[in-house]
């Protein structure tokens, strides 16, 4: 909604898109925490000052980089129905944050992060559940729960194994089970299939929304 540059000072050396880039390329490079202005300036070959003909601030670069991130989004409606096309809205951003790491630091520090791209992916949403009986709270709130979900596994996943965090778990909780005060746990362990192969964590996260969604949506 802003103008492409405040139009003060000398002519602009720059587009948006172009500052976006280098903003992106750095935090590609060498981590999230490296997007400054200053930094992102010296990526351009220009000093600090010249963005702010562009961003008003760091918050709005950040902005503009998650909008440029969702971009990549591809968002195809299928014939299987809206629960099933809504898990591949959820697959493709946990792969799109797997792809950049910066991505969810990002959106933890800027949260509510608008732009044109994730209006887009909003859109695409809403339309799969366009003749859904729900209420649009219901609806807006599905959208909220899977949005934070696919941020939390995807941020689990960046930062250590998945399997090895739950064979550490897995291991923990055995050694519990039996010293006589956890008797449910001992029960649920006991009673648990043998462990199988490591599901894969997209798809993990995937089995698991779906049940949110027939519980928030009912079946579908």
């Amino acid at each position: 909604m802003r103008p492409e540059s405040t139009g003060v000072g000398r002519p602009a050396a720059h587009t948006r898109a172009e500052i976006t880039a280098a903003a992106i390329a750095v935090a590609e490079r060498e981590g999230f925490a490296a997007v400054t202005m200053r930094r992102v300036a010296a990526e351009l070959g220009t000093g600090a000052a010249s963005l702010y003909r562009y961003v008003d601030n760091r918050t709005d670069l950040v902005d503009l980089m998650i909008d440029a991130a969702y971009a990549e989004m591809v968002l195809p409606r299928t014939d299987r129905g809206w629960r099933a096309d809504l898990l591949d809205v959820a697959r493709e951003g946990m792969r799109l944050g797997i792809r950049h790491g910066w991505f969810v630091d990002a959106t933890a520090e800027s949260p509510f992060s608008a732009g044109p791209n994730l209006a887009r992916m909003t859109e695409h949403c809403l339309t799969l559940l366009a003749d859904h009986p729900a209420t649009a709270d219901r609806k807006m709130e599905v959208l909220g729960v899977m949005g934070g979900m696919v941020r939390h596994y995807t941020d689990v996943m960046l930062r250590r194994s998945v399997p090895e965090m739950i064979a550490a778990y897995a291991t923990y909780l055995a050694h519990v089970a039996h010293d006589g005060e956890h008797p449910q746990l001992a029960a649920v362990l006991d009673a648990a299939d043998p462990p199988a192969a490591p599901e894969d964590p997209v798809e993990m996260l995937a089995r698991i929304l779906g049940m949110i969604f027939e519980g928030m949506l009912g079946p579908g």
